[in-house]
């Protein structure tokens, strides 16, 4: 397996020629969560007022029919916005598959995340399934801030493990995405399974890998966030030579 000198060296090297797609793609990413994140917001905001305004003057049976269709377009377009995000966090991530193995991208490549029905859907499981594990991991937190408040002594002692706990869960699954959007045919659990036991026996190097950035995060406070836009790509392009890496050592080990 490479070094965590030569997957930095190697993602730089990469990433020449690439920096615009990269940014370009980074800011259609960030552009299309802002908007759809909006309709949802913006329908919730206007069921709730037209619920306030209109509820007194209807019957009770038409007050909770409108409540109920509010309800269900609110949900309906949070559904869509995550499908359209599935969708487009799956393109960039095969944006830099493609990059990373010396493939020319360009910003428009983000969409291709909707092409293959099996995979897409396979990518959309494995993020519901790693938001829905966090939700667990983070249930017992919402109920000591519920019970006790959010600076009671108990509340801060399971703050402390519940951020251990998701630490472990975003170590383990890092690489989860990656390889549901290397193959259309590899399922949601396999991917799953498949970044656990690639993690399992690099842990150190994995966090070492990461915590090298550091000095760049710096940076990138310094100027107010504007180096994010080439820290998040470098960032990316190593953790994904990183997981291949460590994947084609595995299979050459088996064979």
């Amino acid at each position: 397996m490479m070094t965590n000198r030569e997957i930095k060296s190697f993602a730089r090297q990469q990433l020449r020629g690439n920096w615009g797609s990269m940014i370009g793609s980074f800011f259609l990413l960030l552009l299309a969560a802002l908007l759809f994140i909006a309709f949802p917001v913006a329908a919730f905001a206007g069921g709730a007022a037209a619920v306030g305004r209109f509820g007194g003057m209807l019957s009770e049976r038409d007050g909770m029919l409108l409540r109920v269709s509010v309800g269900i377009l609110v949900a309906l377009l949070f559904l869509l916005y995550y499908l359209i995000a599935t969708g487009l966090a799956l393109g960039m991530q095969r944006m830099y598959l493609d990059m990373v193995r010396g493939r020319r991208v360009s910003a428009s490549d983000i969409f291709r995340g909707f092409r293959n029905g099996r995979q897409f859907w396979s990518f959309f499981w494995v993020e519901l399934l790693l938001g829905l594990m966090s939700l667990v991991i983070s249930a017992p937190l919402f109920l000591c801030m519920y019970v006790y408040g959010l600076n009671a002594a108990n509340t801060t002692i399971v703050r402390w493990i519940t951020n251990a706990i998701s630490f472990l869960l975003q170590l383990f699954f890092a690489g989860a995405p990656i390889f549901a959007a290397d193959d259309p045919n590899r399922s949601a659990v396999e991917s799953l399974l498949l970044s656990f036991h690639t993690i399992e026996r690099r842990k150190g190097r994995y966090l070492l890998l990461i915590l090298s950035f550091f000095p760049w995060y710096l940076l990138s406070a310094v100027t107010l966030g504007l180096g994010m836009l080439f820290l998040v790509p470098y960032i990316t392009a190593a953790e994904t030579i990183f997981f291949l890496s460590a994947y084609s050592e595995d299979r050459s080990a088996k064979s």
